[in-house]
């Protein structure tokens, strides 16, 4: 298995750091960020994801994912910003098919994230309206629906997964399984595993605690996380071993490295 993080900013001496740390992958984060980025020509488009996936190749580093600009709420957005925020996401994963990224992960979009919808069967049907338009852009990478936390949330747990799965019935869409939202949630991996079974193909590992979304390192929240070992075991996941923590993004020079190299030997127990 590969061993990735989240790579914010790819420039060269970021990824160098990477390879010491003993990483063999990245996610790249940058696209989620910068949802204008996917408003501007396809030739800018083109050279702001190429110029990411140059700097990881150049030093041996693999892909694992990418992430597409995160979705919005409809409840504070107009239906110009809405659309807006569609097509940078269908754009970016137009993009990121041209370079043979084999995941690239999307949220569902909310009411509000933390507000409960007023008509959640019209919010349903918007997300899978919406994430079938998505996968139909994609032609050389697999959409990845993320579980969300939050009183807004619409995926929350694997069967809400299983069930958008099967509403929007594309064969390009699986689902990234997100721990920490799932710690927020009090949920457990076994349960969502076995509600979605093999179409999990992607990770993002960071830890939490109920109603917090936190992004805490593997291990220092209240995730059950011998229970998540026993999932990716029981349903022989062989997908990426990648984290999404906020463990080393305050921390400078060679206790940087240090940290990566400390995530890096905790994600390698889930191998």
């Amino acid at each position: 298995m590969l061993i990735s993080r989240t790579c914010f900013g790819a420039d060269k001496e970021y990824c160098k750091m990477m390879v010491d740390a003993g990483y063999t992958a990245v996610d790249i984060n940058d696209t989620s960020h910068k949802p204008e980025m996917f408003l501007q020509s396809e030739e800018e488009q083109h050279a702001f994801v190429k110029n990411a996936v140059d700097n990881i190749l150049s030093v041996g580093l693999k892909i694992g994912q990418c992430h597409a600009p995160h979705s919005i709420s409809l409840w504070c957005s107009t239906d110009e910003e809405i659309e807006q925020r569609i097509v940078s996401i269908e754009n970016c994963v137009k993009t990121v098919s041209k370079f043979n990224i084999p995941y690239t992960i999307i949220h569902p979009f909310v009411y509000a994230f933390n507000k409960e919808p007023e008509d959640k069967e019209k919010l349903w049907q918007f997300n899978v309206d919406t994430i079938r338009r998505i996968c139909k852009s994609a032609s050389g990478t697999i959409v990845c629906l993320e579980n969300m936390p939050g009183i807004g949330g619409v995926i929350k747990t694997g069967e809400d997964a299983a069930k958008m799965l099967t509403d929007v019935d594309c064969d390009n869409l699986m689902v990234c399984l997100d721990t920490g939202h799932l710690a927020c949630q009090g949920g457990k991996a076994t349960d969502f595993f076995a509600a979605v079974g093999d179409r999990v193909k992607t990770l993002h590992i960071h830890d939490s605690i109920p109603g917090e979304d936190l992004h805490l390192l593997a291990g220092t929240g209240r995730f059950d996380w011998e229970d998540f070992k026993q999932a990716l075991k029981q349903y022989n996941y062989q997908g990426t071993i990648n984290s999404e923590s906020n463990f080393v993004y305050n921390v400078k020079g060679a206790l940087r490295l240090e940290g990566q190299i400390l995530e890096r030997k905790i994600l390698e127990r889930f191998i």
